[in-house]
């Protein structure tokens, strides 16, 4: 199971893209989310305060580009805006989640 820690060199910190943050849950616990679960885990996960990388803000659009660049296994499924979360987060958010299920 390989998930992304990227440094956003702006922000001098590291983040997790949503994607791999529900990638590596599914992964833990050995289940497939349907569409609907994943969506109600993006929801859950808003309490950590992801931030937005996307293409058409100043502030984050060379980071988009950077995660947009890595080759498989890909952070992301389409090429859209990104909610990130600091690295520091997944720890939280790992029981947040993985305690509902």
């Amino acid at each position: 199971l390989v998930v992304s820690c990227i440094y956003w060199k702006e922000r001098g910190d590291y983040f997790i893209t949503s994607v791999d943050c529900i990638q590596l849950i599914e992964g833990l616990i050995g289940v497939e989310f349907t569409v609907e679960e994943k969506n109600r885990i993006r929801r859950n996960l808003e309490a950590l305060k992801p931030l937005t990388a996307a293409k058409s803000k100043a502030e984050s659009s060379s980071f988009f580009k950077l995660i947009m660049g890595f080759p498989a296994p890909k952070p992301r499924n389409i090429e859209k805006d990104v909610k990130v979360f600091l690295w520091s987060t997944l720890g939280p958010a790992l029981k947040k989640i993985v305690g509902k299920y």
